[in-house]
């Protein structure tokens, strides 16, 4: 398993993978709520990881895998002493493996 720094070419990937993940949770009776979320979420953050996380010290935006992504996890500071676990998802056929640790470590 590979963790890395985000880069401009991930975007496409990123996006995806945050789309499959949110489906998953979505409450079919809330499926309009859950896209309209989506498509604000990939608009002002997603969409433009480089000035959301890379813009201020202390921020930063990581991928997980090998041949693809399978994972990703962001750090958005709040305060000098304060951050918060940003878009932390694993792909479905590659959770329990530690990926998710590694993640969360790497954060």
């Amino acid at each position: 398993m590979n963790i890395r720094r985000y880069r401009p070419s991930d975007r496409g990937a990123v996006i995806g993978l945050f789309r499959e993940f949110m489906w998953e949770l979505a409450p079919p009776e809330l499926a309009a709520q859950f896209q309209s979320y989506v498509e604000r979420a990939i608009r002002e953050e997603l969409g433009r990881v480089e000035e959301y996380y890379f813009a201020r010290d202390g921020q930063c935006f990581w991928v997980a895998g090998e041949d693809r992504i399978v994972g990703m996890a962001g750090i958005e500071r709040h305060a000098p002493d304060a951050g918060e676990l940003r878009r932390m998802a694993v792909e479905k056929a590659h959770r329990r493996k530690g990926m998710g640790r590694a993640l969360l470590a790497t954060a």
